[in-house]
């Protein structure tokens, strides 16, 4: 049985894709080496990070697997987690390619840059560009996220599963804590992002099990608990809002924390908004991981728009947020008609 969705979770995912969004205007030229509101969003993919890892610990302390088959049932896992995003994924990287190649290479006639632009096509489509140290790049940027995820995904599913709940508090929360105190993140270089992911999913991971924990010890729901988780919950949320959108890099540690408080708070099943339930809301958040994969191909063709006809910064803002939102309900919408008719035939 597929477990409710948080509505509450899902609101902040599809905010948080919002702000990412806002970081990736630098991907359209008009606003190439411009400082605006919202750059500093880059920082919302901890969130990301963070929820991953809480889930995934969440999943397998409601499923007990066989002790000798954790490697095999954190593979299952990993291919269960992964597999929804490969249509997704396949189709915006296919048409990114197209988008791109055709106009810098075949136009001009360098059919050998043509196929050489290619060769990262099947590392970029399987998710696995930055197993590489080499890689100069991703023709679909925000796959590294993915990619970085994937690759560090088999470390977070046998952390996850062994036995010892203390344990795994105790080298989850050492590994982030000592990242995100000690080192820059999301450092450039190799393997900086996968360190990144797994920093990140260790803190989430250490939230579910203080948490769990927190519940244990409180026997009751009383109002005071719930009106402090309720304020933090929204102190601290809007606190990284506000913070990302004016841009204050310096406060990167302290979003981190209010990271990991407003996730705490959020769902630790106290906070007024875990009552929230609303179809609407849930859907947003289902549609926020294609928006990821999809903005930048929407971001490309407006740059590719841009060079036969002038529009207005404005417009562009429109074509970016709504055709991305657009696109990915379509893509939703027909991707799960696809499985439903695939189930049906097979």
């Amino acid at each position: 049985m597929q477990k409710p969705r948080n509505s509450i979770v899902d609101l902040w995912k599809f905010i948080a894709i919002l702000m990412i969004m806002t970081h990736h205007l630098f991907h359209i030229e008009t606003f190439v080496n411009t400082e605006y509101y919202g750059h500093f969003s880059w920082i919302y993919v901890e969130f990301f990070f963070m929820l991953t890892g809480y889930f995934t610990y969440s999943h397998f302390k409601r499923h007990n697997y066989d002790d000798n088959s954790i490697f095999k049932s954190g593979l299952k896992y990993t291919f269960h987690k992964f597999k929804k995003f490969v249509p997704f994924t396949t189709i915006a990287i296919s048409l990114q390619y197209l988008i791109t190649a055709p106009f810098s290479c075949l136009l001009k006639g360098q059919f050998k840059t043509f196929l050489y632009h290619f060769l990262n096509y099947p590392l970029e489509v399987l998710l696995l560009s930055e197993a590489q140290h080499s890689f100069k790049g991703f023709n679909l940027v925000p796959i590294w996220f993915l990619s970085a995820m994937l690759l560090v995904f088999p470390i977070i599913t046998t952390l996850c599963q062994i036995r010892n709940k203390y344990l795994v508090l105790i080298v989850s929360g050492l590994f982030s804590l000592f990242y995100f105190m000690h080192f820059p993140i999301g450092g450039s270089k190799w393997p900086g992002d996968l360190i990144r992911a797994l920093a990140g999913m260790c803190a989430g991971i250490t939230i579910c099990i203080i948490n769990d924990t927190l519940k244990d010890k409180i026997s009751c729901n009383t109002k005071f608990i719930c009106i402090i988780c309720s304020i933090s919950e929204i102190l601290c949320m809007l606190f990284c809002l506000v913070a990302t959108t004016l841009n204050l890099y310096d406060t990167e540690k302290i979003i981190i924390l209010a990271f990991a408080i407003g996730i705490s708070s959020m769902l630790s099943g106290f906070s007024i908004s875990s009552k929230l339930n609303s179809k609407v809301v849930s859907y947003l958040g289902r549609i926020s991981m294609p928006m990821f994969i999809w903005h930048w191909v929407i971001g490309t063709i407006i740059n590719r728009l841009l060079h036969f006809v002038l529009v207005p910064a404005p417009i562009q803002l429109v074509i970016y947020f709504g055709g991305t939102i657009i696109l990915s309900i379509i893509s939703l919408y027909l991707i799960s008609k696809g499985k439903l008719l695939f189930h049906k035939k097979s």
